[in-house]
């Protein structure tokens, strides 16, 4: 019976959750596709893990939605270091391990058009991730996870 109730717990919190952040609308997407790489369901056994992603991006083009180059004077750079400390724990959720993290990224934007021209450094939407179970078997991974996006709304001045 308690482990009905600790389940029907869980399942509220996720459902509550994930109501809140439809409910929000969309934000766009607060994390790099393929950051993760091929193992993206690949944790670790119970300890403390950190893990550091650095993204880099540039470009001095811009093209229309026809892929054309339009005339623009443009330059754009931006460097993202993205912190992940992850906390493995031996507390066991439907047969996996529970794995509570956050990502929070720090952003450095360096913007040039038009005679316009910005750089700062910002810290970006973070994303904690209080629900995160993992699960192991011989042929592979999962993990699911349910998290809640902390979204950035300084005006950077």
């Amino acid at each position: 019976m308690k482990g009905k109730m600790r389940a029907a717990l869980l399942s509220l919190v996720c459902v509550v959750l994930w109501t809140g952040s439809a409910v929000a609308g969309p934000t766009g997407n607060h994390f790099t596709n393929g950051g993760e790489g091929i193992k993206v369901a690949t944790v670790g056994p119970p300890g403390f893990y950190y893990r550091l992603y650095n993204f880099f991006y540039h470009t001095d083009t811009l093209t229309g939605g026809d892929g054309k180059k339009l005339p623009a004077d443009l330059d754009v750079f931006v460097y993202a270091q993205v912190h992940r400390p992850i906390w493995v724990t031996n507390i066991k959720i439907f047969g996996g391990d529970w794995l509570p993290n956050v990502v929070i990224p720090v952003v450095y934007n360096d913007f040039k058009a038009g005679g316009l021209t910005d750089s700062r450094v910002s810290l970006g939407d973070c994303v904690v991730e209080p629900i995160a179970i993992s699960w192991h078997g011989e042929q592979g991974d999962a993990v699911m996870m349910c998290a809640t996006v902390t979204t950035s709304t300084s005006s950077g001045a």
